[in-house]
């Protein structure tokens, strides 16, 4: 899961949760519910630093082979703490990964 044209070097968070949404929290989009079930990845951007527009990450991760995944849906998406925008957090569109 990549996050690209953020601000290179600055702090993200991956946000997974099992629902969608599309709400404001705080003058930021919020496109995963928040259930108490969801998981935050810190990461940090690669892109040269302070560049608006460079930053950039991925988030890999190996997935056994478990047929009881079939059918799971997560709902992601990334905020990029950048005190250069109003709200302190750039955000990308929610994504559906969908489990098969």
């Amino acid at each position: 899961v990549g996050v690209g044209n953020g601000r290179g070097g600055s702090l993200a968070t991956l946000l997974l949760g099992i629902a969608p949404t599309a709400t404001m929290l705080g003058g930021v989009n919020l496109n995963v519910a928040l259930t108490g079930q969801e998981i935050l990845v810190p990461a940090a951007l690669g892109g040269g630093a302070g560049v608006a527009g460079a930053g950039f990450g991925t988030l890999r991760v190996a997935l056994p082979a478990d047929a009881g995944l079939a059918g799971i849906s997560l709902y992601t998406q990334w905020f990029v703490w950048d005190g250069g925008v109003a709200a302190g957090a750039a955000t990308s569109r929610g994504a559906e990964i969908r489990f098969f």
